[in-house]
């Protein structure tokens, strides 16, 4: 079985990685969100794509709507990030759940523990790894909306 806790210690810092990714969710999503004019409910609807219409970027306006649209990328790639994260109740794993209760359901962390039945300190390490696989899964769902996200894993 593979053991992504263990993995993860050999190529990047867990401890900086989830506090560059818990920052960047807390602020950055927020931000993409409010200046691409949408709501955390439109990224789970089947009519948003988050690619807009294309044309030819020429004058002022239409850059300003190329910029939104590219907003909505950003905000798109993060919650689709947030979806394709593990699930496994059987093998104990919540990354999805826990990232979804946090930062699209904007739960605490005291009602995500609740919700899922975690001790504290469970809760608190199984965090510490779903924002590390967000930090590695954000990277793919970026690239292929055509956006850029920075990279927030804390290399070693």
């Amino acid at each position: 079985m593979y053991d992504y806790e263990t993995s993860l210690g050999i190529d990047i810092d867990v401890y900086k990685t989830a506090n560059n990714v818990r920052r960047f969710l807390e602020n950055d999503f927020k931000l993409f969100l409010w200046r691409g004019g949408l709501h955390k409910a439109d990224l789970s609807s089947p009519s948003f794509d988050g690619t807009g219409s294309s044309g030819a970027v020429g004058n002022g306006q239409e850059k300003k709507i190329m910029k939104i649209f590219d907003y909505q990328a950003k905000a798109l790639a993060i919650y689709q990030a947030i979806e394709q994260c593990e699930h496994n109740e059987n093998l104990g794993v919540y990354s999805r759940d826990i990232l979804h209760g946090l930062y699209v359901l904007d739960l605490t962390d005291v009602q995500t523990m609740e919700k899922l039945l975690l001790a504290e300190a469970t809760y608190y390490r199984k965090k510490r790894l779903a924002l590390c696989e967000f930090a590695d899964r954000v990277q793919v769902t970026a690239y292929k909306l055509d956006t850029d996200i920075p990279d927030l894993r804390y290399w070693r």
